[in-house]
């Protein structure tokens, strides 16, 4: 595995720290990490979409009510998968 160094700001540096904590991530690293993998996988991202799509199909409950809880508990089970990938 390759290291990459940046020289930030420190306004980025911490814009990008409230970004990670705000994200459930430890780190600005695995933030940078994550995101910058997901900006250049688009298949990743596919397969986490169609993947919890293809569960929710599957799920007895009834209909989604798309509701702003809804979309941040999807969005909270894409990140999941991801850092359960990158581990």
């Amino acid at each position: 595995m390759a290291d990459l160094h940046l020289n930030l700001s420190d306004d980025l540096k911490s814009r990008l720290q409230r970004r990670a904590s705000e994200s459930g991530y430890a780190t600005v690293e695995q933030f940078a990490h994550d995101l910058l993998k997901a900006s250049t996988d688009e298949e990743l991202i596919d397969d986490d979409v169609e993947a919890l799509l293809v569960a929710r199909l599957n799920d007895p409950r009834t209909a989604i009510e798309f509701t702003p809880q809804f979309k941040q508990q999807f969005l909270d089970e894409i990140q999941g998968r991801r850092r359960s990938r990158g581990a």
